[in-house]
C-alpha cells in the first residue's frame, strides 16, 4: 500500500500507525488518515520506460518488491525540492543499517524536458544523493504525470519557468 512517512521531519502523517520502515509514531495533533489502496493493481506503470541518471533504461516494475521511499522534483528548483532531497537523506540515516541498503530512494523528475542525464547526475552529486539504492529519473512527461496522479503527488508549471509542487514524500511497501 501506500503511506506517507510519519517521521516528523517530514510535512504531515497520513497513517494512523507506525511507518513501517522507520518505525516513526505519527506526530502528536496529527491529522492522520489512512491512504485508500490503490485499485488498479501496482503502483508501477509495466509499459513506460525510465532513464537513470547514470543513463540506464529501466521499468518501474523493476522497484516492486521492495520497499521505496519516493518524491518528485526538478532540479532547478531553490526552495522545496532541496529540502525535500535532505529530509530523505534524513530518512534514509535514520533506518536502521540493517535495512538502509534494502529500501530504495527515488526522486522522479516531473521537468524531463530541462532535467536531461547530465542534469540529474549533477542534481545527485551536488545533493551527496550516495549509494546504489538511490535513483533518479526521468521519463516521458505523460508517464510522469501518470505516476504522479498514482501517488497523488500535484505539479503544474507556473508561467515563469519554475513549477508549483506539493513537497510530499511517499513510502511504498514490498506489495505496492
Amino acid at each position: 500500500g501506500v503511506q506517507t512517512c510519519a517521521l516528523p521531519i517530514l510535512a504531515g502523517c497520513t497513517t494512523p500507525r507506525p511507518c513501517p520502515y522507520c518505525a516513526a509514531e505519527p506526530p502528536a495533533g496529527s491529522a492522520a488518515k489512512v491512504v485508500q489502496p490503490l485499485t488498479a493493481g501496482s503502483l508501477y506503470p509495466t509499459e513506460t520506460l525510465w532513464t537513470t541518471d547514470a543513463g540506464r533504461e529501466m521499468k518501474l516494475t523493476q522497484l516492486a518488491g521492495q520497499p521505496c521511499v519516493m518524491s518528485f522534483f526538478f532540479a532547478s528548483c531553490s526552495l522545496k525540492c532541496p529540502i525535500t532531497a535532505e529530509n530523505m537523506r534524513m530518512v534514509q540515516a535514520a533506518l536502521p543499517k540493517a535495512l538502509r541498503d534494502q529500501v530504495k530512494f527515488v526522486l522522479i523528475t516531473f521537468d524531463p524536458e530541462s532535467d536531461s542525464v547530465e542534469v540529474l547526475r549533477r542534481y545527485r552529486t551536488a545533493h551527496r544523493l550516495n549509494g546504489g539504492n538511490w535513483l533518479l529519473l526521468r521519463g516521458e512527461s505523460e508517464a510522469v504525470r501518470e505516476l504522479a496522479h498514482r501517488t497523488g503527488y500535484a505539479f503544474q508549471k507556473n508561467g515563469v519557468g519554475g513549477f508549483n509542487h506539493a513537497s510530499v514524500v511517499t513510502v511504498l511497501d514490498a506489495r505496492s
